[in-house]
This record gives C-alpha cells, sequence and structure tokens, in this order.
C-alpha cells in the first residue's frame, strides 16, 4: 500500500529533486515540465503534485513564472533541502 503523502511532504520531495538531483541555487529556473518529469522518475504520484507546488510557493520556497512557465528555486527553498 502506498504511502499517503501530505502536501507539505511533497514539496519538501520537490526541493529535494531540485537541490540533490539537479543541483539548482537560489534563483535557478526549472520548466514545470521538467520538475514533472523529475518527480515521476521518482516514482512519485503526479496526483500530488500540484498540491505540493502549491505548498511550496505559498511556503515561498519557490516562485513562479507563468509567462515563462518556469519554477525559480528561492533562497528560502534551497535552504529547506540542505
Amino acid at each position: 500500500m502506498p504511502i499517503k503523502m501530505t502536501q507539505q511532504d511533497v514539496a519538501e520531495w520537490i526541493l529535494s529533486i531540485l537541490v540533490d538531483d539537479l543541483k539548482l541555487k537560489p534563483g535557478d529556473l526549472i520548466p514545470d515540465q521538467q520538475l514533472k518529469q523529475k518527480y515521476r522518475e521518482r516514482n512519485g504520484d503526479a496526483a500530488n503534485i500540484p498540491a505540493g507546488l502549491k505548498y511550496a510557493v505559498a511556503q515561498e520556497w519557490l516562485s513562479y513564472d507563468q509567462a515563462a512557465d518556469k519554477f525559480h528555486l528561492t533562497e528560502l527553498g534551497h535552504e529547506g533541502a540542505i
């Protein structure tokens, strides 16, 4: 049986992907689709992604540039992943 993940769990897992796997630094950008693909590659449930991203943005761990369809890793998000 899969483990139920909270929005916070998903957001923290996303930060781990960005910092540990992709080696992003504060201010770095990642396209929305690339982030979602990497999450799925780690066997994450794609249904959880929107809630996790919303939580990460609300916590100011990520910011979203709608025009570019990219997420920015913030200083807070980088520190939270370490």
